[in-house]
């Protein structure tokens, strides 16, 4: 897995692995990642552990270079919060 700042001008910039997937760990901000697939779907991770308790979730905005940058900051809002 791959450690990166994830910023919109990143997402926007992503090129689709020549097969299967590639996962980008935020190196801000704890349990945020993104995920895109060879067919360029994009989606947004948030892995956290809260009391023990373990939460997930993803979001699904769109593919490589249409709309997902948008849906960055909501992502990392919402991270934020489940943390």
């Amino acid at each position: 897995m791959t450690v990166a700042t994830i910023t919109a001008d990143l997402v926007r910039n992503l090129k689709p692995p020549p097969s299967g997937q590639t996962i980008l760990r935020d190196d801000k901000l704890k349990g945020f990642a993104l995920r895109i697939t060879a067919n360029g779907a994009i989606s947004f991770l948030v892995h956290v552990t809260k009391k023990g308790e373990e939460r997930h979730a993803a979001e699904h905005p769109g593919r490589a270079g249409v709309g997902p940058s948008c849906a960055l900051e909501h992502q990392q809002a919402s991270a934020g919060r489940l943390q």
